[in-house]
């Protein structure tokens, strides 16, 4: 008899083997550090989620050799006791580390599918390089997710959708011109995304 499949084991298998990244969402401090200390324990890949606090744990994220991928720093309509400490400027505290860096576009309070470009601007409005909040939204993000040979890049053998821009990326004023997705170029009505 086969022994039957049991999926969280074999996804835990998977972040054992190497195959997978450990992913957790952790906010505060002491939760990121109780995960960091389980991916040094086991030897594990690790990919932080939200993250609101890691500026106070970066030497320690750098340590283990983990990736973040950061929610919004302020979340509108009430209080959230995850953004207490949290920073506007994570995005380019991170950055500056060398610690690799993506934004989210779901999560546990449901973001917008199209949330991870106004978070890229939001984190140039508070310091984060333009070239780093690319890097983020294209090979930071492809990396993160361990598809950096097929995607984050424009490159023989990698899919792409491109943007053509009327103006700089995370200008508010910038809108989609244009957009190719494979051999199909998309004209954009002007003033829509």
């Amino acid at each position: 008899d086969k022994p039957k499949l049991d999926p969280g084991s074999d996804a835990v298998l998977g972040i054992l083997d190497g195959k997978a990244p450990l992913r957790v969402e952790a906010h505060w401090k002491e939760d990121i550090l109780a995960v960091l200390g389980i991916a040094k324990a086991k030897k594990v890949r690790c990919v932080l989620l939200g993250a609101s606090e890691a500026w106070r744990c970066i030497d320690e994220i750098k340590e283990v050799g983990a990736m973040v991928v950061l929610g919004p720093a302020q979340r509108f309509g009430g209080n959230r006791l995850d953004a207490l400490r949290a920073r506007s400027d994570v995005a380019r505290l991170l950055a500056e580390a060398d610690v690799p860096i993506a934004f989210m576009t779901a999560g546990a309070v449901g973001y917008r599918y199209d949330c991870a470009p106004l978070l890229a601007a939001l984190a140039v409005s508070e310091g984060l390089s333009e070239a780093d909040a690319l890097r983020a939204l294209t090979t930071g993000a492809a990396k993160i997710m361990g598809m950096e040979k097929h995607l984050g890049r424009l490159a023989t053998g990698h899919r792409a959708a491109v943007q053509i821009l009327t103006g700089r990326p995370f200008d508010p004023e910038t809108s989609v011109d244009r957009m190719v997705i494979g051999d199909r170029v998309i004209d954009v009505a002007e003033g829509t995304r």
